[in-house]
């Protein structure tokens, strides 16, 4: 094998199944079938059936982890995303947010999770470090700067900027 050739090697195999929907969790696949089950692949070899929702014809999943317990009784962190520069390209583009603990709270929070005014998002999270970037997929001639930010969210407040 010379340098150039990628090496393929089959891990796993669901003969007869296509898959509708697919997730991640640290070493496990989460998917689904388009019926009603939802199937865990840990490690690529142990398959075992994860739930299944009764007359329901799942296309799409999603996996978020459960905050650990004491997680749950701290107050959460408030991580505001900045955007400035051109107008038209702050007004077009939402931040990313990733990361370990990345746990929303409930949508009753004014302003958890959205745009709070032009080029200002909020968030609230645990606490943790967040990893926020631009997801700029449209056709564009100018990029953010930075492209991505690691955030350290431990106290109440914690910001992010970006500048088109």
């Amino acid at each position: 094998m010379n340098s150039g050739q990628l090496l393929r090697e089959l891990v796993y195999r669901a003969a007869g199944n296509q898959i509708h929907g697919l997730t991640q969790e640290v070493n496990d696949f989460f998917y689904t079938t388009g019926g009603p089950q939802v199937f865990r692949l840990r490690n690529f070899r142990d398959l075992q059936l994860a739930i299944t929702v009764p007359s329901g014809a799942l296309d799409a999943i999603s996996y978020a982890p459960l905050p650990l317990s004491e997680e749950v009784n701290k107050p959460p962190c408030e991580l505001r995303v900045s955007l400035t520069g051109d107008p038209g390209q702050v007004s077009l583009f939402s931040p990313v947010l990733w990361g370990p603990n990345l746990h929303w709270l409930s949508p009753d929070v004014s302003g958890n999770g959205g745009r709070i005014a032009p080029g200002a998002f909020r968030y609230f999270v645990l606490g943790g470090t967040y990893w926020v970037s631009m997801d700029t997929k449209a056709d564009t001639t100018r990029s953010p700067q930075p492209r991505e930010q690691r955030v350290e969210c431990t106290g109440l407040r914690a910001e992010a900027s970006f500048h088109f």
